[in-house]
């Protein structure tokens, strides 16, 4: 990009173009990775409650062929399971209905994670809302990124993937831009015999 440089009689100008962010991309790139990191733990954390290991499941390195000597212990924790939904049952309907059992129960019915006062997490919809909640998440985490790089850049950000393609299709091969030139001019000054001269360097 071909721009003529500002001098110091353009102040107003040259705040206006001066860029302070470069200094905290390293920071702002941590921050983001963590921001990503979050939703992954809870499904982690949560995930394994449900006494399904999903992780071991969806791994390429599942074999079932290897799993038939646990067809009897999978069977015997279904009619477990099953005894327990059916004691859970019978033991809601015996308590008295009241306006705050009725919402517990009903959290109760979809097994919302992060519900701790639910007692049983085997029954439900537990894995399917988190699954939801942690989507959701993933979601609002990007969604809050784009926002928050483009207020942090200053610049319309939000448009920047689309103005580079629009470029590469128009045949303008562009690699700097505004918000991430390739040059940048930094100004400094050193004293001489007591009169400050103002020096511009690129880098």
């Amino acid at each position: 990009m071909n721009e003529t440089i500002l001098t110091s009689s353009n102040i107003n100008m040259k705040r206006k173009r001066s860029i302070y962010y470069y200094q905290w991309l390293p920071i702002l790139l941590a921050i983001q990775s963590l921001g990503f990191l979050i939703p992954r733990i809870i499904w982690s954390s949560f995930s394994s409650r449900c006494g399904i290991n999903i992780q071991h499941v969806l791994s390429p390195t599942y074999d079932y062929r290897t799993c038939r000597y646990k067809v009897r212990h999978i069977t015997t924790m279904l009619i477990m399971l099953a005894k327990a939904k059916y004691y859970d049952f019978n033991r809601s309907n015996q308590q008295p209905k009241t306006s705050f059992n009725h919402i517990i129960k009903s959290f109760n019915i979809f097994c919302l994670p992060f519900f701790f006062l639910n007692e049983n997490i085997f029954h439900g919809y537990y894995l399917t809302n988190l699954f939801l909640i942690v989507k959701l998440l993933f979601l609002l985490n990007s969604t809050l990124q784009l926002f928050l790089l483009n207020t942090l850049l200053t610049k319309n950000a939000l448009f920047y993937g689309v103005e580079v393609i629009d470029n590469f299709l128009r045949g303008e091969y562009v690699v700097g831009s505004k918000i991430f030139p390739l040059t940048v001019y930094c100004d400094f000054s050193i004293s001489k015999v007591g009169h400050p001269t103002l020096y511009t360097v690129s880098i």
